[in-house]
């Protein structure tokens, strides 16, 4: 790899704040324990809740996301146990995944 392709490679990787992709949305829909979800990100959020209410669940979803953008969505699911284990199983609702079921916003 020639020396100018490792210093553009290095600059997209090292951007600045001011200049790297922000999520501004997330919306999850029978992932794991969260039925629905929308959350508008700004700078600094801080995620507060009781106990089982979804908060890690809901960055696991973030991770998922960010483990099958760096290897397969197969790998990444396969680490959580398989789709069966992502998928809510909450009595009365719909316990299938679809491309509708998790939306990320970036700026």
């Amino acid at each position: 790899m020639a020396i100018e392709q490792v210093e553009r490679l290095q600059r997209k990787l090292f951007l600045p704040m001011s200049q790297a992709p922000f999520l501004t949305r997330v919306v999850l829909r029978n992932y794991k324990s969260i039925g629905v979800c929308d959350v508008r990100l700004g700078p600094l959020t801080y995620l507060v809740g009781a106990n089982g209410s979804g908060k890690s669940n809901f960055l696991d979803a973030l991770h998922l996301v960010r483990d099958a953008l760096t290897n397969t969505l197969d790998n990444a699911l396969n680490e959580r146990g398989g789709l069966t284990e992502v998928r809510r199983r909450s009595h009365g609702h719909p316990t299938h995944l679809d491309r509708k079921s998790t939306r990320l916003n970036s700026s």
